[in-house]
């Protein structure tokens, strides 16, 4: 009887810890992936765009995690943003948010590791880190 006892405490202080790592790591975070082209501005609203060293770039995808799990996919529309919420027991994630469901992100002092991509970090203000794709594209990471 003691050693049930022992173990139900035991199991119980492990979920404990675990659930205090999950929640004190940095695990609210807002992905921002966008994209720079001047025949875009006529077609979205002025809030659909970044500026970022002069250019602006249309926000394409935003991703918004909370505790390390996908909460929220926006994706852009003629008439704005178009939000879809997700909660832990129901996982309808379309082929294109499978891969990011679960929030896998690391940084250092150059490099962000986001789903096992590395992105240079070219910018950081804040709470903002952002990274330079290539000459159209950038990925912004938001902490929350």
């Amino acid at each position: 009887m003691k050693i049930i006892k022992i173990i139900l405490i035991s199991i119980s202080a492990l979920i404990f810890i675990l659930i205090g790592f999950l929640f004190l790591t940095k695990s609210n975070i807002k992905v921002i992936k966008a994209e720079t082209n001047h025949n875009f501005k006529g077609i979205y609203p002025p809030n659909c765009f970044y500026k970022f060293r002069n250019e602006e770039y249309l926000i394409e995808n935003v991703y918004v995690y909370k505790n390390k799990i996908l909460n929220e996919f926006w994706f852009i529309g003629s008439e704005g943003f178009a939000v879809q919420k997700f909660n832990l027991l129901e996982h309808n994630y379309s082929n294109e948010e499978k891969p990011y469901r679960f929030l896998n992100y690391n940084t250092d002092k150059s490099y962000i590791y986001f789903n096992s991509k590395k992105y240079k970090i070219d910018y950081t203000k804040g709470d903002t880190i952002i990274s330079k794709i290539d000459s159209k594209k950038i990925i912004m990471f938001i902490d929350k």
